[in-house]
């Protein structure tokens, strides 16, 4: 019965009925039982006991976090507890980090440190658990990124996970290529279950083959829109003189023709992805690319098989008042090399019908039937204060309704971009210099990817804060957000004056 309510996760129930069974066997020990007999169910009971306890503390932890909705300070508390009870639990670790990275809103110098701490700990932890699955002693083998550099490997690479991470069976180790601290490697290395110690499942098919060299664009969170158009692209540019000079392996070597480029590319799978690297392939003027994909499906195993491995990478970018590690910025070089390859692709760079003599301000939509967070509930009523400034012209911006040319059109003849954090300012790429950028955002340093974006790109950014940014340490996880209309209307005036730098108004 008691296992029969843990499983139902009725863990006070099951915690009650070990305890009798406990009580049961200590009055049995010497009449029914014998010594050894009774210290095996001891030791069954204990067992059962503690995945009980685990159990509670679980569900009380999720209870308490409401994914991100509810109190995280709490929530911490009870993370702690399940370290306490699994030390060695990647996933549990890493989520503690990311708890401390939320009430980085409210207390940046104290709980920074304490989520560097955790997500450390949750990588060397799933590297050390995940040694014996990849059949060698891969403790401490993260190659740690220090500058800017094209990777190479000419023997079998693994792409493990949805994050495709790079593991060279040869030297044991792993290579990623992006995020890294912040990569969450619980999600992504195959190891047994910390709890049960029961082995992973058996991979749900085999991984794809690819022969050749290859030039890797995927790595962290590559399908998500962010981390494909600022990261995953940004690769193509770094590398495009190795895609040149790279020679078609099947050119007919009979016919005496010379060897025609041709090269393997492996892209993220999104339904995005296509359209911006057609514009990047024709700027770059290599467009003769065999494209593969990433697969999307599986869980934590080997996806794709390597032969021949390019890459790029870059160190992060550390916050200078906090001296800790950022996420996913990438070098300034290559973000206006990709811009300046994505406006020579681009065919409706400069005219057509989005054209205006009036000062183009472009709001970015986010929809609360599509969006899972950051919903601006006073939208319309922004917009439409925006429609009474005078003398500009304010258009609408959809990304998942608009095509990867008109969000280059609209974002090159913008003069101001307004909009919440999110990946829709993704698109400031296309921003000329001396446009800029309004982020209604939050305080919290660790969320500030748009503002050095923006900066490498030669854009004026000012960031006005939403309600209860730097209070609430729920704040970025807000399913629904609310910004103070004067305050962002103010800003998108002070642009179109010509008098805005970069504002830093929590300071």
């Amino acid at each position: 019965m008691a296992n029969l309510e843990m499983h139902a996760n009725f863990m006070d129930k099951s915690l009650a009925l070990w305890e009798e069974a406990s009580r049961a066997v200590d009055k049995s020990e010497g009449s029914t039982l014998t010594v050894e007999e009774a210290d095996r169910l001891r030791q069954h009971i204990g067992e059962r006991r503690r995945i009980a306890t685990i159990g509670k503390v679980s569900m009380e932890r999720d209870r308490v976090y409401r994914a991100g909705q509810g109190n995280i300070t709490k929530s911490i508390e009870l993370a702690k507890r399940q370290i306490d009870l699994v030390p060695e639990h990647p996933a549990n670790l890493h989520d503690l980090g990311t708890m401390y990275m939320m009430r980085t809103e409210v207390d940046p110098s104290g709980a920074w440190p304490l989520a560097v701490h955790y997500l450390r700990a949750s990588q060397v932890t799933a590297v050390k658990l995940a040694s014996p699955v990849l059949g060698c002693k891969a403790e401490g083998r993260i190659d740690e990124v220090t500058e800017e550099s094209r990777i190479e490997f000419s023997s079998r690479i693994d792409l493990i996970g949805e994050d495709a991470v790079m593991f060279d069976k040869a030297a044991c180790s792993f290579t990623l290529v992006s995020a890294h601290l912040y990569l969450n490697l619980a999600q992504n290395l195959p190891f047994p279950d910390p709890i049960h110690g029961t082995p992973m499942p058996p991979m749900e098919g085999r991984p794809r083959v690819f022969k050749g060299k290859v030039f890797v664009t995927v790595g962290y969170r590559s399908t998500m829109f962010y981390h494909f158009l600022l990261e995953s692209l940004p690769r193509l540019v770094a590398l495009q003189e190795d895609i040149r000079s790279t020679p078609n392996p099947q050119a007919s070597l009979q016919d005496n023709q010379p060897s025609t480029v041709r090269f393997q590319i492996l892209l993220p799978w999104a339904p995005f992805v296509d359209g911006f690297t057609d514009i990047l392939l024709r700027g770059l003027g290599v467009e003769n690319a065999k494209r593969l994909y990433y697969p999307t499906e599986g869980t934590r195993q080997v996806r794709v098989e390597l032969s021949e491995v390019v890459s790029y990478t870059w160190p992060p970018m550390v916050d200078p008042a906090y001296d800790l590690p950022l996420h996913c910025i990438p070098p300034s070089r290559l973000l206006r090399g990709l811009r300046s390859a994505m406006m020579k692709g681009s065919s409706d760079v400069g005219g057509g019908e989005e054209a205006s003599n009036r000062p183009v301000v472009l709001w970015i939509v986010r929809k609360a039937s599509r969006d899972e967070s950051r919903i601006l509930k006073n939208e319309r009523r922004l917009v439409a204060a925006l429609r009474n400034i005078e003398g500009v012209d304010v258009r609408e911006f959809d990304g998942a309704e608009e095509g990867a040319e008109r969000a280059v059109a609209m974002f090159s003849r913008a003069a101001v971009v307004v909009g919440v954090h999110g990946a829709g300012l993704s698109n400031i790429l296309f921003c000329s210099e001396g446009t800029t950028v309004i982020e209604l955002g939050f305080a919290n340093p660790l969320v500030r990817h748009y503002m050095y974006i923006a900066e490498a790109l030669g854009l004026s950014y000012e960031r006005v804060l939403l309600e209860g940014a730097g209070r609430d340490e729920r704040a970025m996880g807000k399913k629904k957000v609310a910004v103070d209309v004067e305050a962002a209307v103010e800003a998108v005036r002070r642009a179109i004056e010509g008098r805005v730098g970069v504002v830093h108004d929590e300071m």
